[in-house]
């Protein structure tokens, strides 16, 4: 995964850093000369409250910068994702993940892009890897459940499905999946009867129409 200048920006820089070195300098250097007499213990609280509305000053810029550099990162990923430039849209999502490794949607995202890229075997390992490490989502499930439908390995992919339902009854996008294997095996009461819950809860226009022309495809035969 290539160094990026976003990345190194979104990272704790060196100036992070060093403001906390130098807090921590601050309170030893004043606690001593508390301790020895030097200072008065007014003249030492007057320096250390100073001291830390400095340092924080500074830091709470950091932050704001580290938090719109994420934002512009994840703007250029979905605008990418949108336009189909997924080569474009994984390098953002490798920043991404770079900068947040533990944060699911930018994980997730990543392997998507790598699906359209590389195809559903290397995408399977990276699926494999997320649900690894987020048992309890049922997206990741859903989406390693897409690739083995894309390996007709059918079986495989309800049992993903499957999970997923288990883990969020509200993940209506495994129906029209689960009616296409269904309709592969040829039970095909059981086929219309997840199509026609995908028609009635689901809410992508677009996937509701295909599934529409799936069961008058059937019922023509």
């Amino acid at each position: 995964m290539r160094e990026m200048k976003s990345v190194n920006r979104m990272k704790m820089d060196i100036r992070t850093i060093i403001y906390l070195v130098l807090l921590v300098c601050i309170l030893s250097v004043s606690a001593y000369s508390l301790k020895i007499g030097s200072i008065r213990i007014y003249e030492f609280m007057f320096f250390v409250i100073g001291s830390i509305i400095f340092i924080i000053w500074n830091l709470k810029d950091r932050i704001k910068s580290i938090k719109d550099n994420i934002k512009s990162v994840v703007e250029t990923a979905e605008k990418a994702e949108k336009a189909g430039e997924w080569k474009k849209a994984l390098q953002a999502y490798d920043e991404l993940v770079t900068a947040r490794p533990n944060h699911f949607k930018s994980i997730i995202r990543r392997a998507e892009c790598i699906k359209h890229l590389n195809g559903y075997r290397e995408a399977m390992h990276e699926f494999k890897l997320i649900i690894e490490q987020f048992p309890k989502e049922a997206e990741a499930h859903f989406m390693l459940g897409i690739c083995y439908f894309e390996g007709r390995l059918t079986e495989e992919a309800m049992d993903c499905f499957e999970t997923a339902l288990n883990l969020d009854p509200k993940f209506v996008e495994v129906y029209p999946y689960m009616g296409d294997i269904h309709k592969l095996n040829r039970n095909i009461d059981k086929a219309l009867e997840y199509y026609e819950i995908y028609i009635q809860k689901g809410s992508d226009k677009k996937t509701v129409k295909a599934v529409e022309k799936k069961i008058q495809g059937i019922k023509k035969q």
